[in-house]
């Protein structure tokens, strides 16, 4: 089974985790680029017309569902360092969601 998923990006801790800086300087709402290219990844994985394809949206994992609004921590820990790549920590911390959506995307 393959997968695809889109991440939205949050603030780069070297940006906005500064000595005089708050908080919610680290906060970042879902880009209008983020979700032209989330869309864009459905329609690709829709026109594949492959039922071994799912396309997980990663939006939830990252910025809350009403606020839209993603912070570079989550739990107290850092999710990415350049707004981009995952620290590790968020890695692990986001294992068991990733092995869950994939055991529920599974049909076999």
């Amino acid at each position: 089974m393959g997968s695809a998923h889109c991440a939205p990006l949050t603030g780069a801790l070297s940006d906005c985790a500064t000595a005089l800086a708050r908080p919610d300087a680290c906060v970042l709402p879902i880009s209008a680029t983020h979700l032209d290219a989330a869309r864009a990844a459905a329609v690709a994985v829709d026109r594949l017309g492959d039922a071994e394809v799912t396309l997980l949206n990663a939006d939830a994992w990252f910025c809350g569902r009403k606020s839209r609004a993603c912070p570079s921590f989550i739990d107290g820990v850092p999710t990415s360092v350049d707004g981009v790549h995952l620290t590790d920590a968020a890695s692990r911390a986001l294992g068991p969601l990733i092995t869950e959506a994939l055991d529920l995307s599974r049909t076999d």
